[in-house]
């Protein structure tokens, strides 16, 4: 084999086993990191049990306000041209009349996209920003987008969605944008090991039960 060809393989071979290296060592460290990002939700959950989604994230099951709850963290990288964007999603067993879905900003390329194009495009409410849509399906969506309307959107400075179901209460948050330098050498998502901070804790709790009593009033005027 020519001397040459020889050396040049042998630098290929090194400089694989050398980014086969730096990737195991990314993995283990964001492994570590995502164990617990949630640990700061524990404590606004009645019993809560803490799993791993097949994605590698945390999720936690619990009740909140008597009713069975789940909370999820999802790294979304569909959006091309940005950083990676972590998602809170928390997913509460609290039914309702119709399907309602409230998205801030939307672009149409988020991993709950799906969700956001289902039902009828409806009248955005005048104490809404115009660039909030409001989607729905079913006699009572209509109705129920004015009984939410009094939910102060711009107060939630990582509000993304809500979601109103017959089985549930949706609503998704920011957490997190992902590491520059890691995304532009590997292309690969990782997120601060404080995503979830207690602030964003405590407005998610804060959306959760202004729904639930804008909700509630209605119900009893009715």
């Amino acid at each position: 084999m020519d001397a040459g060809l020889a050396v040049r393989i042998a630098i290929v071979a090194a400089a694989a086993l050398l980014l086969g290296y730096v990737f195991l060592a990314y993995f283990r460290r964001d492994r570590h990191k995502t164990q617990h990002m949630l640990d700061p939700f524990l404590g606004a959950l009645t019993d809560p049990h803490v799993g791993r989604s097949p994605w590698g994230y945390e999720f936690v099951e619990g009740s909140f306000d008597g009713r069975p709850v789940r909370v999820s963290l999802i790294p979304d990288a569909l959006i091309t041209r940005t950083l990676p964007t972590l998602w809170l999603e928390v997913r509460w067993a609290r039914p309702h009349d119709a399907f309602l879905c409230v998205i801030v900003l939307c672009n149409g390329m988020e991993y709950f996209a799906d969700e956001v194009d289902c039902g009828t495009l409806l009248h955005t409410p005048d104490t809404w920003p115009e660039s909030v849509r409001v989607r729905g399906k079913g006699p009572a969506s209509a109705a129920l987008a004015r009984r939410l309307s009094g939910l102060d959107v711009g107060a939630y400075k990582d509000l993304k969605m809500v979601s109103l179901s017959e089985t549930e209460t949706k609503v998704i948050m920011r957490c997190a944008r992902g590491d520059l330098q890691i995304y532009r050498v590997l292309r690969s998502a990782s997120f601060p090991e404080d995503s979830v901070k207690p602030e964003l804790v405590n407005e998610t709790v804060q959306v959760l039960r202004d729904i639930e009593r804008l909700l509630e009033r209605e119900e009893e005027v009715a």
